[in-house]
C-alpha cells in the first residue's frame, strides 16, 4: 500500500463507493493517528493493527479483593501464608489480592502460582531507601521491585503516584545492599517536541539531559533520604561518572548486552511493541527489568492506549512467569498533580471476589509471571 496518507485515504473512498450498494464493509487499517482522524471525518470505519490488545483499561485492573473465611484468615495470619480457596477463580500469577474477613483488618497477599499459595506482602515498615508505600498499590509495586524472583515488573498509572520514584528506590536499596546487581541503568525513549537530538548543543550526555531530568529529579529526592547511607550516596552526579548509575538513551541499547543490572525504562508507553522486544531481549543474565508508563499520556503520534509497547508487553506476558504487573490509581505527588491527572473515563474499581463464587471469570486483564524465565531468552515469548 502507498505510504502517501493521500493516497491510502484516496483509494479507501473509492472502494468504500463501489461498494456501498451491495453493503460490503469497508474497514482501513491503519495505526496513522492522523489519518484515523481524517478517514472517520469521511464515515470511514477504521482499526488499528493492534486492536486484537485489550482495552487499556484492563491495564488498571491489578489488585483484587476477596471474602474469606474465619479459617482461611486465622491460617494466614499464623502461617503467612494461605493455599488458594477455590471460590477464587483463576488469577494470574504474581496477582495481588487484598484478603478480609468481617470487620478484621484487610490482608494484602499475592498469588504464587507453584505453589497454589496466597502470601502475605510485607509491610514495609522499614521502608526502602527511606521510602515508605502510601497507599495498597505502592505496597504492592514494592513487592514486586524487591523480589529478585520477579524479572520483569510493570508499574501502569498516571502521573504524580511514584512509579519511578519506587522503581529508583528500590534499585538503590538493591544495589546498596550487596545483591546480584552490579549497576542501575535507567532510561526513557526521547520523543521530540521541537529540535531534534543531534541538533541540540553539547555531547551525548548534555544533549539527552532535558529529557532525563525527571529522573535527576528523582535521584536528587533519594539523596535526601539516604539516612545512614549517605555516605554511598553523597552525591548521586558522582555514582553516574563512575558508571555505577547508567543514564542512557533508548535509542543506543540496541545492540548491547546487559547482564546483572537493575534496568528501568520510564516513559514506556511512549514505545512500539517492537521497541520493547528489544529492550526486553537486550536483558542479560540477572538483570531485573522495570517498565514504568501510563497509556493515556502518549507523546507519539503513531501510538495510542491500545497500540503503545506498554500495553502490549502486559497482554503478551500476563501469563508467564517471574513477572508482576500494578497499576498506581492514587497520585501522592500533590493535590495540584493529581487534579491534573484524572483517570480516564470509565476506569473500573477492583474486581471483588465473593465466596459465593457467581463470576468465575479472571480478575483482570493484566499479567503476571515471566516463567522459567531466563533473562536473554525471552524473544519467543513475545513473538
Amino acid at each position: 500500500m502507498s505510504k502517501n496518507p493521500n493516497r491510502v485515504l484516496s483509494g479507501t473512498l473509492q472502494i468504500k463507493n463501489m461498494h456501498q450498494f451491495f453493503g460490503a464493509r469497508v474497514v482501513l487499517i491503519t495505526d496513522d493517528y492522523s489519518l484515523k482522524i481524517r478517514a472517520g471525518s469521511f464515515n470511514i470505519e477504521v482499526q488499528g493493527l493492534n486492536d486484537d490488545i485489550p482495552d487499556s483499561e484492563e491495564v488498571y485492573q491489578t489488585i483484587a479483593e476477596a471474602d474469606i473465611t474465619a479459617e482461611d484468615y486465622e491460617f494466614l495470619m499464623k502461617n503467612g501464608a494461605v493455599t488458594l480457596p477455590g471460590y477464587i477463580h483463576h488469577p494470574y500469577a504474581n496477582m495481588h489480592i487484598l484478603l478480609k474477613h468481617g470487620q478484621l483488618p484487610s490482608v494484602l497477599c499475592r498469588y504464587i502460582q507453584r505453589n497454589k499459595l496466597l502470601r502475605t506482602v510485607s509491610s514495609f515498615k522499614q521502608g526502602v531507601w527511606d521510602i515508605f508505600p502510601k497507599n495498597t498499590e505502592q505496597a504492592a509495586s514494592l513487592d514486586l521491585l524487591t523480589d529478585p524472583a520477579v524479572d520483569i515488573v510493570i508499574l501502569a498509572g498516571k502521573a504524580g503516584t511514584g512509579k519511578t520514584l519506587l522503581a529508583l528506590a528500590a534499585a538503590m536499596e538493591q544495589l546498596y545492599r550487596g545483591d546480584s546487581y552490579t549497576k542501575i541503568l535507567v532510561s526513557r525513549p526521547i520523543i521530540p517536541m521541537g529540535r531534534e537530538l543531534g541538533y541540540l548543543p553539547g555531547d551525548l550526555e548534555q544533549k539527552i539531559e532535558p529529557w532525563m531530568q525527571p529522573i535527576f529529579d528523582n535521584l536528587e529526592y533519594l539523596q535526601t533520604r539516604a539516612g545512614s547511607r549517605a555516605g554511598k550516596m553523597n552525591d548521586y552526579r558522582r555514582l553516574i561518572e563512575k558508571n555505577v548509575i547508567e543514564i542512557e538513551a533508548l535509542s543506543y541499547i540496541r545492540g548491547r548486552s546487559i547482564p546483572n543490572r537493575y534496568m528501568i525504562v520510564d516513559e514506556a508507553q511512549n514505545l512500539t511493541p517492537h521497541e520493547i522486544k528489544t529492550i526486553v531481549t537486550r536483558a542479560g543474565e540477572g538483570t531485573k527489568i522495570v517498565l514504568t508508563g501510563d497509556p493515556y499520556q502518549i507523546d507519539n503520534a503513531y501510538l495510542d492506549s491500545a497500540s503503545n509497547g506498554l500495553t502490549y508487553v502486559i497482554e503478551k506476558l500476563k501469563d508467564e512467569d517471574a513477572a508482576g504487573h500494578v497499576c498506581l490509581l492514587k497520585g501522592e505527588r500533590s493535590r495540584l498533580a493529581d487534579r491534573r491527572s484524572r483517570p480516564p473515563p470509565g476506569r473500573r474499581s477492583r474486581r471483588h471476589y465473593s465466596r459465593a463464587g457467581t463470576d468465575a471469570e479472571f480478575l483482570f486483564q493484566v499479567f503476571h509471571q515471566l516463567g522459567k524465565f531466563q533473562n536473554g531468552h525471552v524473544r519467543d515469548m513475545l513473538n
